[in-house]
């Protein structure tokens, strides 16, 4: 029974190991000095309420989804997604 429980907690280790390692594999690198505030995963970047009025300048040309809910942003400018060719959300 010891060692079920044991090969069980390994497996479960494992898993999570393996999720966290396939997490990064599909991480954007938000390298952009601008979205240090915004949290990047896979190729969606959140910058949800940080208090930004404009949209940052740096984003990945992979993005697909940006988030910017609850913040200030009022209008967008016309080369501000320019470049993003993946997105498919706003």
């Amino acid at each position: 029974q010891e060692d079920k429980t044991v090969g069980i907690i390994m497996d479960i280790v494992t898993i999570v190991f393996i999720l966290n390692l396939l997490k990064e594999a599909y991480t954007v690198a938000c390298s952009a000095p601008e979205l240090y505030m915004c949290d990047c995963v896979g190729t969606t970047i959140y910058c949800l309420n940080v208090n930004i009025n404009t949209i940052p300048s740096g984003i990945p040309s992979n993005t697909t989804t940006l988030r910017f809910d609850y913040n200030s942003i009022a209008a967008v400018g016309s080369n501000s997604l320019s470049g993003l060719t993946s997105l498919e959300y706003l």
